[in-house]
């Protein structure tokens, strides 16, 4: 392998492309050289050069050159899978797994055909960036095994629950997907259990249908919430917080109220959200999970949108929600931010549905200048969802049932869902 780099490298330096300079023109007369050279180069050459160069790296164990190889190569060839998958890597030794993250979903969303393994590192990389996670993931893999089936129906049956995943965590569909259709719209599997097109459906024991969302939605889904916290204020191995890894895991909880008949799912998130924990400020304090996950405002538009993905799905979570409707009203006081209001109107709107809500959180609170935009949007949902009574009485039979409207159903209001 050092022989295979010190060719590369050569081959390189012969185009004018010394691997060690920022900069391989340092002049105007060395930028004429080299764009001569280019000119002259066969197609591909410059880009077989890096990421040749980078696998030779990787196995060197060099992973900041390997990396730095890779994005040379994708600079001249974006759309490679084989560059992005070793870039990935390269970061993942680098013990960087939220770029780790962001090069394999975006292969996976890209390249429709990715392999099972490469989707199975996802999971394991999301593993490693947020470890208290590593419980549900292993439940749901064990469940999948177990309704697939042995041998390649288990399989099949695995990477459905993975994709499914890895496809809510990164955004890579909408809400109503989950709900209306049992998986993410992609095609069905085939007679052995081998999907065609990435599909989160797989063959089970017996011909019966393996679906990767539904098996997702189980009660131990409340344990993604303390999963985010950390993400949230920072880890001890990480310079920075991860609000994006944060904003991915309330997304993804918000993807799974959508799903019809699991009300234990929706359960399990209200009681996670009001969990009291220690305050990150004083030992002498608590706060509630769901006021540690309103920080930063990708953060803070996630948790708004999972609220109003839980006062969407069934009237009767808004009673359950008492101390979240709390944070809200903080929330549209204080919060200047537009996008961030925006999204709180639209939570308002749905959480007016029920009596007992909209008159804790509109009763002589806010003057009617101020609840315009909640109000407008109590309108345009209305309009677009022909919903003819906004306001349920608690006694009707559709105060407690599913509603079936899910989160994006309805104006462009809705934001941040990708």
């Amino acid at each position: 392998m050092v022989e295979a780099n010190a060719f590369y490298e050569a081959g390189l330096k012969h185009l004018g492309m010394e691997v060690g300079k920022f900069n391989y023109y340092a002049d105007q007369c060395a930028a004429e050289f080299g764009r001569v050279m280019r000119k002259h180069t066969p197609d591909g050459l410059v880009f077989a050069l890096h990421s040749n160069r980078s696998a030779a790296l990787l196995k060197l164990d060099r992973f900041p050159e390997a990396e730095a190889a890779a994005s040379a190569a994708l600079k001249e060839k974006p759309s490679d899978l084989k560059a992005r998958v070793r870039r990935a890597t390269a970061y993942r030794q680098m013990e960087r797994p939220a770029s780790a993250c962001a090069d394999l979903a975006h292969a996976m969303q890209t390249h429709k055909t990715t392999s099972r393994e490469l989707v199975s590192t996802l999971v394991d990389v999301w593993v490693e960036r947020s470890p208290g996670i590593a419980a549900f993931v292993a439940e749901v893999r064990e469940a999948a095994v177990r309704q697939g089936g042995k041998g390649e129906g288990g399989l099949a049956a695995k990477e459905a629950v993975e994709r499914a995943l890895c496809r809510g965590l990164h955004g890579m569909c909408q809400p109503g997907e989950w709900a209306r259709e049992g998986e993410l719209g992609s095609a069905a599997i085939g007679a052995k259990g081998s999907g065609r097109g990435g599909s989160n459906l797989a063959k089970g024991v017996g011909g019966s249908i393996v679906d990767g969302a539904r098996l997702l939605a189980r009660k131990s889904i409340g344990s993604l919430i303390p999963a985010a916290i950390p993400m949230v204020r920072g880890c001890k191995n990480e310079l920075e917080a991860d609000n994006a890894g944060a904003r991915c895991r309330l997304r993804l909880c918000g993807f799974f109220v959508g799903i019809t008949a699991t009300t234990e799912t929706e359960t399990a998130i209200i009681d996670a959200l009001h969990v009291q924990i220690r305050s990150e400020w004083s030992i002498e304090h608590t706060t509630s999970r769901c006021e540690a996950l309103i920080g930063g405002e990708p953060v803070c538009i996630a948790m708004l949108q999972l609220m109003e993905a839980l006062a969407r799905r069934r009237v009767s979570n808004l009673p359950r929600m008492n101390h979240l409707l709390d944070v809200l009203v903080r929330i549209y006081s204080f919060r200047a931010s537009a996008k961030v209001r925006m999204c709180a109107s639209a939570t308002l709107a749905w959480c007016s549905r029920c009596p007992k809500a909209k008159s804790f959180l509109f009763d002589g609170r806010y003057d009617e200048r101020t609840l315009k935009p909640v109000n407008n949007a109590i309108k345009d949902y209305a309009r677009h969802l022909n919903i003819t009574e906004w306001v349920i009485p608690q006694d009707a039979p559709e105060y407690t049932e599913e509603t079936g409207i899910c989160l994006g159903d309805g104006t462009s209001r809705d934001v941040g869902l990708g």
